[in-house]
């Protein structure tokens, strides 16, 4: 098929290092949850086209945070 979707499913942890401008994550270290999918793509002459997001939750016990990422990707394999 030239249409593939995807899911992703990730845990672990992040560590956090403030900024003197930055106010919403204090120095630490956090555990990490993330979730997510997207669509592969694949064209014609070897060429893909990526689309993915992703759901991030950062925390401990006394702090929540939550994150969207997108992000995509052309790739040519040769």
């Amino acid at each position: 098929s030239p249409v593939t979707p995807f899911l992703a499913a990730a845990g672990g942890g992040a560590r956090g290092n403030k900024k003197a401008d930055q106010f919403t994550i204090t120095t630490g270290h956090y555990s990490m949850v993330n979730v997510g999918g997207g669509l592969l793509i694949a064209l014609k002459k070897r060429i893909t086209i990526r689309g993915d997001v992703r759901h991030y939750v950062i925390f401990d016990p006394n702090h929540t945070q939550r994150i969207q990422e997108y992000s995509g990707a052309l790739a040519i394999a040769f």
